[in-house]
């Protein structure tokens, strides 16, 4: 397990390097997330999930600092934490290395294994493996890739009507038409995104959640909410967040007790 481990860090170490990221060495916080992952490895507890939790913060600051936005920079802060107890923070990466990379499998089984361990089960609503499938550029590609896509689309699509403009050709025409409406799924799937509302995990072991947004409200359920359930950010007010839990039920918890995924 280890050597799993220890070759997830590299992997990621390699990534950077192919993702336009300077060697490790050009950034101290990367450095310092790498020799603590080491000790961690070899080390007992409770140093070892002491480390795992410096290596992770490590990379978080990391992603801050030199603006990273890199997938499997959140992938092994989600592991660090995930190693040293942290599901909450595990989670929250986890769907931060998945927004990135959306087809990625290791980062959709340890999101999945890190879900396992959440305390208060709340069950989600999944979107169909039919509709996944025939829609697999909203579901697979990255925000930013179909972005990408669609831009490229838009001069393709601009090109062969200018070509028409000066010849009317019959393939050109189809050509120009597929490519319309290509564009259009990516513009689609794109407008979908920008108006989802944000999405959040909870942070904190125990959280109570109110009916309002003070603690001089009731309790909205019989159990506080642990750390690792996610939620849909309904509304924000007072340092306190509106949240909808994806079973549908609604309440309000401190903003503090969770983080918002980007």
């Amino acid at each position: 397990m280890n050597k799993i481990i220890l070759s997830i860090f590299i992997i990621f170490l390699c990534s950077c390097s192919q993702s336009s990221i300077s060697p490790v060495d050009d950034y101290p916080l990367l450095k310092e997330s790498e020799q603590y992952f080491r000790k961690a490895i070899t080390a007992e507890e409770p140093d070892r999930s002491e480390f795992f939790i410096r290596s992770a913060l490590s990379l978080e600051q990391a992603a801050k600092d030199y603006n990273l936005d890199n997938g499997y920079l959140y992938y092994n802060a989600g592991n660090g934490w995930f190693k040293s107890g942290n599901i909450g923070r595990a989670i929250l990466n986890y769907r931060k290395a998945l927004n990135r990379l959306p087809s990625n499998s290791n980062i959709k089984n340890n999101l999945e294994l890190a879900r396992s361990e959440v305390e208060n089960h709340i069950e989600r609503i999944e979107a169909n493996p039919i509709v996944k499938t025939l829609f697999f550029i909203h579901y697979d590609l990255s925000f930013q890739m179909r972005v990408i896509s669609m831009i490229v689309l838009l001069f393709l699509t601009i090109a062969c009507a200018s070509i028409l403009l000066f010849n009317i050709n019959k393939i050109i025409r189809n050509v120009q038409y597929i490519l319309s409406i290509i564009l259009l799924i990516f513009c689609i799937s794109i407008l979908i995104d920008i108006s989802s509302k944000e999405q959040g995990v909870i942070i904190s072991p125990e959280v109570i959640a109110r009916k309002g947004d003070s603690e001089g409200y009731d309790s909205s359920f019989t159990r506080p909410l642990t750390e690792g359930v996610e939620f849909l950010l309904l509304n924000e007010r007072n340092g306190w967040f509106f949240i909808e839990l994806s079973d549908g039920r609604t309440c309000w918890i401190p903003g503090d007790t969770a983080d918002l995924i980007d």
